[in-house]
Parts: structure tokens; sequence; C-alpha cells
């Protein structure tokens, strides 16, 4: 799972699918060896999207630590 995500997120460069696969790996591995890794790559996604998300939710998003699902407020 990690494989997916990090490579929508990086090799892809797709934001949508890259936070929707971060979403399904860190509760299976929530301590696992890269779940760090896996949450800052996750929050880059947020603040990456914030200036577009007018509303201000996926920062909210971050400094709360909920999970926030790009794909679905986005549409995607």
């Amino acid at each position: 799972m990690y494989q997916t995500a990090h490579h929508a997120h990086f090799n892809e460069r797709n934001s949508a699918k890259a936070v929707v696969a971060w979403n399904k790996y860190l509760p299976s591995c929530a301590s696992g060896r890269f779940a760090l890794e896996a949450r800052y790559n996750r929050a880059t996604l947020f603040v990456a999207t914030w200036p577009s998300d007018r509303s201000g939710s996926s920062a909210n998003a971050v400094c709360c630590g909920k999970l926030w699902n790009l794909a679905s407020a986005s549409g995607g």
C-alpha cells in the first residue's frame, strides 16, 4: 500500500489518488516503519491544495489532525 501511495504522489503527481492511498495505508500501518513519512506526505498534499481550497477545510484538517478525503472534497 505504501508503494501505491508513494507512486501516485511522486510519480503520477495525482494528489487526489495519493490522498486516498495515504488514507488507506495509514490505518493499517499506523505505527509502521513509514507511518511518520506517510503522514508528512499526506500533509504536504493538504498544504499544496490549500490555496485553491477557499473554505480552508484542508488546512483545518491538517491542524486538527483529522482525516480529510481530498478526493471527495474535490469531487474526484
